[in-house]
């Protein structure tokens, strides 16, 4: 998570999924607490390609029940997607 790790502070895991793994992270700068889905190239290729090309959509989504989506990066291994964080969303 290189690249993502330049930016932000990676505080826990909180969820694994078939698409990635999710986790708790906080800004270095402004501190603010986000969630990061991190989706391998390798074993999610064809979500993790869709989400890429629909980008540009899916960021400008709202609705209470979706997180807000805030950035993305990649890297020659995975997909970064940094996320709203909510409690509420949190599995345990």
């Amino acid at each position: 998570m290189g690249i993502v790790e330049e930016i932000f502070d990676v505080m826990e895991r909180i969820d694994k999924e078939i698409s990635g793994e999710v986790y708790k992270i906080r800004d270095k700068q402004s501190k603010k607490i986000m969630a990061l889905k991190v989706m391998d190239k390798a074993k999610s290729t064809q979500l993790a390609e869709d989400f890429h090309k629909k980008w540009e959509t899916v960021k400008l989504l709202s609705h209470p029940n979706l997180p807000s989506y805030l950035d993305f990066y990649q890297d020659s291994l995975c997909y970064y997607i940094i996320m709203e964080y909510s409690q509420l969303r949190k599995r345990q």
